[in-house]
């Protein structure tokens, strides 16, 4: 055999013995494995492995999910440091779902371990078990508590940390449990449990501490033979003998913290206090003792003891806080500024403001200001700061809310009432029902709102009064000069546009020197879309984009160029009729302005009286009142008011010279009947309560269907015309009586419904019986157009046109369109009438003024058309009616004017 071969035998025979070798050791390590993980043997190998894989695969997963999903909760909870901040920031109802997913896979980590390693396992035993040779299951059960707590599930939570404490009563792991079950009892407001406890926690460390400290008097210096203090490798048997744990050192902390944490949930800020002191000097974590030391902070200004409050915001900006706890003790603390040292806060809030970190914090920083200028007395310089406040307010709705109600306030208390409405107001966009004074905060709002509604009335009427007065040459020359004004500011606002630096791209769109072309200008571009869309607003790119209703208008037979209403005069805000339209110059404006004068002055006495706690300003309104319209009905609830306002205030002359003016000129009036007879609202109350005696009889009738006699009773004291206030309701059952009686007899029932709302169309009664004839109305139209007989549908509550018929006959139309047009831009002018005109036939034309919403307004144009002095002529002299859009189409297109006529004498 050559050599070679040799070797390469020898090779060869160790490599099996070597894959021998490694085959039997993996056997081996296998056969171990398999031994070690038996749940059933106490032997050092299987104790070892299970204590492994319990902790690591159950016990350390599952708490570094739980630290993990907390800490993600943490940082983005939003903490509202203007309330006391909570000591612990658990999940609510609304952040739970950020929990659910991960503590659910904390728990099935949890229960696979708890199933595979728990020693012995409690499924295979046959006796009951005693003891537990794993020493990590229990803290698996903990851990499993905590989950459920963090999910808010609190009874299966309470299980658990119940079911350690009985399990385990000797292991210091029972300490942890009952601290996790006054959470829980805290969480679930069961204050009683949780106190009882906690106070049974804090015993035991007192008697612990006191055997201790006998201990060390004795001088006993052997360590406790003990093993309770430790995690054992092997539990001890849970039975009679076991000895109890020592609490650990960390448990005074979270005792106190805990007891600390019950009080303030209470709102018990005095116990809090002690309870915040001994956590504070307890707790091991920096970071919560800096927490707790802002809380007590926050505690001691609840309770007004200023001077501890500013001594533990001063201990919060010298330990290692978060930035924005620190801001906010910083202002805290200034904001309990005390009279000394202004010099040096100022200087630090002034240095706070410049910093760019606390650009979300200027509103804060400019109240603190503001605070502390009014302090020292300099009022213009708080306010100026206030409103630097309410300026810079970004994301803080409770800084905005405190800036708007405290600038509100100082208004309201200088009578500066304008400005202190819209604080006021602003305020209420930031609040709502919980915030502190809301009610008072609202009242106020809304009783400056009718104030300053009623003043702008007041005003802006009276000196559009005055100006009319004054003469046409006057108003115009004003009208001239508004129009000038207004070209000189347009024209400023151009070239600052045209001057401003260009937004396009250099070197493309440039002409001559440096010049650009209107549409490369984006200055000039937005100059003329703003206003295009000023004079026009956003109207598509098509065909036609000038008219605004081509429906209606194609129906009518109106021609392009007569739809000209955006161009014409009066929505020209260079054109004197565009101001013009808004000037009282017939007699029926000036009849409205007068009326809006009057309600408006009768308003703001009541408010400064009664809402503003000022009679005197009311008087003097309702002496404005009764002084400008003294010979009116509507100066008699002035002179009512200043009768008793008088009186009250203890001024009897002036009392009684009201007194004499209303029994003088309004002697059957209300107030006239109340002087003379203190009691007759009451007597007038009994009279009622007695004809709502009578009545209720009549409707016992109707309920039992006796219909005639129903008819008959309400018939007979509808005719007896006396001042009876259920005169509405026996016209309304009479009417209902007679349907019940013959629906078919719509006549007879008509009757009564018009009776109705004719003389008591106001009352709730009225208001029902004409609804109710407008839809008979309505469906004996639409039966009148089903038979044939009609085109014409009566609807209420359709937009409505104004016509007028023109023979052609009279010559030009142009005079009285122009006519129209001038009553408009006098007494509509704010409502944006059009009027048109086009051939209705061979003989006539027709003028349409456009549109209303309903029948009611277009009533009230009617009746003022019918009346006014320019108009009352062309009224009485051509036909003249109102019209649905729909029924103006029909009628353009049948051209049956006298079709129409009879359908609207009819119906309107």
């Amino acid at each position: 055999m050559c050599v070679c071969s040799y070797y390469k035998g020898l090779s060869l025979k160790k490599t099996r013995s070597y894959s021998l070798v490694i085959k039997s050791l993996g056997i081996f390590l296998g056969l171990i494995f398999i031994m070690a993980c038996s749940t059933q043997k106490e032997s050092w190998l299987n104790r070892g492995y299970h204590n492994m894989t319990a902790h690591y695969n159950g016990y350390f997963n599952a708490k570094e999910i739980i630290k993990e999903t907390k800490r993600s909760h943490v940082e983005n909870y939003k903490q509202d440091y203007t309330e006391i901040i909570p000591i612990y920031l658990n999940p609510d109802d609304e952040t739970v779902s950020n929990f659910q997913q991960p503590m659910e896979t904390a728990i099935e980590k949890i229960t696979v371990v708890i199933s595979k390693n728990s020693m012995p396992n409690p499924d295979k035993l046959k006796r009951k078990k005693k003891e537990e040779w794993c020493k990590w299951i229990d803290d698996n059960w903990m851990v499993m508590g905590k989950a459920y707590f963090y999910k808010r599930e609190f009874d299966e939570a309470n299980t658990y940390f119940k079911y350690v404490k009985a399990q385990y009563p000797s292991q210091e792991i029972i300490f942890d449990a009952d601290i996790w079950l006054a959470k829980t009892a805290i969480e679930t407001a069961n204050y009683g449990d949780a106190l009882s406890i906690l106070e049974l926690l804090e015993t035991s460390i007192k008697e612990a501490e006191a055997e201790a400290k006998k201990s060390k008097s004795k001088k006993k210096k052997k360590k406790s033979k003990s093993k309770t203090f430790k995690k054992y490798d092997i539990q001890r048997p849970i039975n009679k003998f076991t000895a109890a744990p020592v609490p650990p050192k960390k448990l005074k902390g979270e005792v106190y913290t805990n007891l600390a944490d019950l009080h303030l949930r209470k709102e018990d800020y005095r116990e809090a206090v002690p309870r915040l002191e001994q956590a504070i000097e307890h707790q091991k974590s920096k970071k919560m003792r800096t927490r707790l030391t802002f809380i007590l902070a926050q505690v001691h200004e609840k309770l007004g003891n200023v001077s501890e409050a500013r001594k533990y915001y001063e201990k919060v900006t010298k330990m290692t806080a978060p930035y924005e706890m620190e801001f906010y003790a910083t202002i805290n603390k200034a904001l309990l500024f005390d009279g000394n040292d202004t010099k040096g806060l100022r200087s630090q809030l002034v240095k706070m403001s410049k910093d760019e970190k606390n650009k979300d914090y200027l509103d804060q920083i400019y109240y603190v200001l503001a605070e502390l200028d009014f302090k020292e007395g300099d009022k213009e310089a708080g306010i100026a700061n206030l409103e630097k406040s309410a300026k810079y307010s970004t994301t803080n709705n409770k800084q905005k809310a405190k800036t708007y109600v405290k600038l509100a306030d100082i208004y309201y208390t200088d009578k500066a009432y304008p400005k202190s409405k819209v604080y006021y107001d602003s305020s209420l966009t930031v609040i709502d029902e919980t915030y502190e004074n809301y009610d008072e905060i609202f009242d106020r709002s809304e009783g400056l709102t009718s104030l300053v509604t009623n003043l702008d009335i007041y005003t802006t009427q009276d000196s559009l009064l005055k100006l009319v007065e004054k003469g046409e040459n006057h108003y115009m020359k004003v009208i001239e000069d508004k129009i000038f004004e207004k070209q000189r500011l347009d024209e400023e606002k151009f070239n600052e546009r045209q001057n401003a630096p260009s937004t396009g791209t250099a070197g493309n769109n440039n002409f001559g020197s440096g010049a650009q072309w209107y549409f490369y200008n984006e200055s000039a571009k937005s100059f003329g879309t703003n206003e295009f869309k000023q004079i026009w607003g956003d109207r598509p790119l098509e065909d036609n984009w000038r008219r605004s209703d081509k429906t209606v208008a194609n129906a009518g037979g109106f021609e392009d160029g007569e739809d000209g209403d955006q161009n014409a005069p009066e929505n020209d805000p260079y054109a004197p009729e565009y101001y013009l339209k808004g000037l009282p110059l017939t007699e029926d404006a000036q009849k409205e302005a007068n009326d809006k004068i009057a309600e408006a002055l009768y308003n703001l006495g009541v408010i400064y009286k009664d809402r503003l706690g000022e009679p005197k300003t009311g008087i003097s309104y309702f002496e404005k009142l009764v002084q400008r319209y003294q010979d009116g009905e509507k100066s008699l609830p002035g002179m009512y008011q200043l009768y008793l306002t008088h009186k009250i205030e203890g001024n009897m002359p002036e009392s009684n010279k009201y007194k004499q003016m209303i029994l003088d000129k309004f002697p059957e009036s209300e107030y006239a009947k109340i002087i003379n007879n203190p009691n007759f609202k009451k007597e007038e109350e009994l009279a009622k309560k007695k004809y709502g005696t009578e009545y209720n009889k009549v409707f016992d009738l109707y309920l039992a269907e006796q219909y005639d006699a129903t008819i008959e009773k309400c018939t007979e004291v509808v005719n007896r015309r006396e001042s009876n206030p259920f005169t509405p309701k026996y016209l309304l059952l009479q009417a209902f009586a007679l349907s019940m009686k013959d629906a078919k007899n719509l006549d007879a029932i008509q009757k009564p419904l018009e009776t109705l709302v004719d003389n008591h169309g106001d009352t709730e009664e009225g208001v029902r019986a004409k609804n109710i004839l407008e839809r008979l109305k309505n469906q004996n139209s639409i039966k009148g157009v089903k038979a044939g007989n009609s085109s014409f549908v009566y609807n209420s509550e359709m937009e409505h046109f104004f016509v007028l018929i023109f023979p052609n006959s009279a010559g030009s139309i142009n005079q009285l369109k122009k006519t129209i047009s001038n009553f408009n831009n006098s007494n509509y002018g704010s409502k944006g009438l059009k009027v048109r005109n086009s051939f209705i036939d061979t003989d006539n034309q027709i003028i349409v003024v456009r549109s209303f919403n309903n029948k009611k307004i277009a009533e009230q144009y009617l009746k003022s058309f019918s009346t006014s002095n320019g108009t009352k002529d062309a009224a009485g002299k051509y036909q003249n009616f109102i019209i649905t859009h729909k029924n103006y189409a029909s009628l353009f297109i049948e051209k049956d004017i006298e079709g129409y006529l009879e359908f609207y004498k009819k119906n309107y």
